[in-house]
């Protein structure tokens, strides 16, 4: 929890905030400056997004040691039912990004969704917290969604539990690899941009994202789906670091592949209902 003190000045802190983490990206992308255009028509006619699709009571434990190095992982420690600490795996960040497009703070608060804890999210400026509840309606919607729920029917017994993940990483494939269709501004615009807002928020990030932005930025997470043999690869890396079952997310990318064309035309079903809901309940949220 944040400080009042702390709170009063995060504005100030991040307007001095030096922010060199983003510069390989820029060099590779040849962005000579911060991307500070807003973006137009937070939710265009037609579009293409992904969201989590995990398994909400899969949980899992990181083998230590392992720095963040996974494009497009996200290791956020949750509470099981239990209660016993453990690692949910949440691969989607460039859908929530793409979602919440509008503002700077906006997508901040949608990266936040999966590291604040409920009790925590009040501390955020009202447009951050707004953003942080917004994106665990968003993954719960899409985890009911009739669409998702009959592509994870696609996947064989045993490997069924892991569908959301496999499906999250496909889903920000397609994003990426239609992005034009979906998106005026360009994929490696608005992802910049997005990191240039990290950097700039960074005095009030939660200390595992802070820990986590260098790898995210230098890395490319959100860019990093672009092809199919990174969805492959990252669904690889991600096995080897589960502590058991690790084979049944591999495989998988077999039921992936053998039904890829179903799953895709499912995720276009799903994707207008959930831009419709994103758009429904942020307006519902201004008005609480």
């Amino acid at each position: 929890m944040f400080s009042q003190g702390f709170s009063t000045n995060l504005s100030s802190a991040a307007a001095t905030s030096k922010t060199p983490i983003y510069k390989p990206y820029r060099a590779i992308h040849g962005l000579s400056r911060p991307f500070a255009q807003a973006c137009p028509q937070p939710y265009p006619h037609t579009g293409i997004d992904s969201m989590f699709t995990g398994d909400s009571s899969l949980r899992t434990t990181l083998h230590t040691g392992c720095p963040p190095v996974l494009p497009g992982l996200v290791h956020t420690l949750v509470h099981s039912g239990a209660g016993r600490q453990g690692l949910e795996w949440r691969m989607n960040y460039l859908a929530h990004v793409y979602l919440a497009r509008h503002t700077d703070a906006a997508m901040v608060g949608a990266m936040l969704g999966d590291f604040v804890k409920a009790n925590d999210v009040a501390a955020y400026p009202p447009e951050i917290a707004r953003e942080i509840t917004l994106h665990r309606h968003i993954d719960s919607y899409t985890d009911s969604h009739p669409a998702v729920l009959a592509s994870k029917e696609l996947f064989g017994e045993g490997r069924r539990r892991y569908a959301g993940i496999v499906l999250d990483v496909f889903y920000d494939h397609e994003l990426s690899r239609h992005w034009h269709q979906w998106c005026d501004v360009p994929r490696a615009l608005l992802i910049a941009r997005f990191y240039d807002a990290l950097a700039a928020h960074e005095p009030m990030l939660p200390p595992r994202l802070r820990e986590m932005l260098p790898y995210l930025v230098r890395q490319d997470w959100l860019g990093g789906y672009a092809t199919f043999d990174g969805v492959e690869g990252t669904i690889a890396r991600v096995s080897r670091r589960l502590s058991r079952n690790g084979e049944l997310l591999r495989d998988g990318v077999q039921d992936l592949v053998r039904h890829r064309d179903a799953i895709a035309a499912g995720f276009e079903r799903f994707f207008p209902d959930l831009v419709r809901f994103a758009e429904e309940r942020r307006a519902q949220l201004l008005l609480a």
